[in-house]
């Protein structure tokens, strides 16, 4: 049988001047990277985010807005509009120094979630 292609992917991408998750690094102790970590792990967290000294860019917990979600606390940027609630598809542009440049923001069909 062959490998499922999601299980091949990355959890994560970072460089020096940036980091991109699911649903980012929280304050805490436990293994973010463990797939039972339910609570602040880098698939399910919806705790408040660490301040890695640079942008984090996440998704996981929706909004309503049509633009990128900034925390300046914590240095993050959440670009989930909330596909799902037929909002739209949210995205960004970040530069080589993880410097925010431009954002996208496409309606969704809802032909394509009924």
């Amino acid at each position: 049988m062959k490998p499922f292609f999601f299980d091949s992917l990355q959890l994560d991408f970072e460089n020096k001047n940036f980091r991109v998750s699911h649903a980012g690094i929280a304050h805490t102790d436990s293994d973010v990277f463990a797939e039972d970590n339910y609570e602040f792990g880098i698939l399910w967290n919806r705790k408040p985010l660490l301040n890695l000294g640079k942008p984090q860019i996440i998704g996981h917990t929706p909004h309503e807005l049509k633009i990128p979600l900034f925390n300046e606390k914590s240095n993050s940027f959440n670009i989930v509009s909330g596909c799902c609630y037929g909002r739209g598809l949210l995205g960004i542009v970040v530069n080589e120094k993880g410097e925010f440049e431009e954002m996208f923001f496409e309606q969704v069909d809802l032909r394509d979630i009924t």
